[in-house]
C-alpha cells in the first residue's frame, strides 16, 4: 500500500458539527464536517448524491455555514470557501481565510484550538 503523501500547510482536527454548503452559482448541501484546519474543511453529504442537485465540482465558490452541535442555536460561523476536490465521501473545502472578518477570525480559530488534534 502506498503512503499517502501530506500536502496540507495546516494540520487537520476532527470535529463533526452540522454545517451546509451554498455554492455561489446554485446549490445548496447540508452535511456535517469530518475534518476541519485554519485554510481548509472537508465535509460529507448524502446530498451529493441525490439525482435533483447538481453535485459540486473542483472549482466552485461558495460559503460553508458551521452550525453548533446542538439543534437550534445559533450559527457559529460563515465561510467563504472554494471547492477542492469533490469526491462520492463527500468535498475537501479550501477556506478563504484573508476573506473572514477579524472578529470571524478569531471564531474560527477559537473552533479550531477546541477541536481535537488527528
Amino acid at each position: 500500500m502506498e503512503k499517502r503523501i501530506e500536502r496540507r500547510l495546516y494540520e487537520r482536527k476532527p470535529l463533526r458539527t452540522r454545517c451546509h454548503l451554498k455554492i455561489i452559482a446554485g446549490g445548496t448541501f447540508p452535511g456535517y464536517t469530518r475534518d476541519i484546519g485554519l485554510h481548509g474543511v472537508f465535509m460529507e453529504s448524502s446530498s451529493f448524491s441525490v439525482e435533483k442537485h447538481k453535485p459540486p465540482k473542483a472549482g466552485d465558490t461558495g460559503v460553508l455555514t458551521l452550525y453548533d452541535n446542538v439543534p437550534g442555536t445559533d450559527v457559529y460561523l460563515k465561510l467563504p470557501c472554494q471547492i477542492a476536490h469533490a469526491r462520492s465521501s463527500g468535498i475537501g473545502l479550501n477556506v478563504r481565510y484573508m476573506d473572514l472578518t477579524k472578529k470571524d477570525k478569531e471564531i474560527f480559530e477559537s473552533i479550531l484550538d477546541h477541536a481535537v488534534t488527528l
